[in-house]
């Protein structure tokens, strides 16, 4: 999983590009933070 947090966009397009090459998911955090979802962020 990628995570990432993107001002400009330059970090959201760098890791999209990563995640089609080692098709791999990605996770914007900037969302996840702004909506109190914290679901995700927790590794078990």
């Amino acid at each position: 999983m990628i995570l990432y947090f993107s001002g400009t966009g330059n970090s959201a397009y760098a890791a999209k590009k990563i995640g089609q090459e080692i098709q791999d998911e990605i996770m914007d955090l900037f969302k996840k933070l702004r909506s109190r979802d914290y679901s995700l962020l927790i590794y078990n």
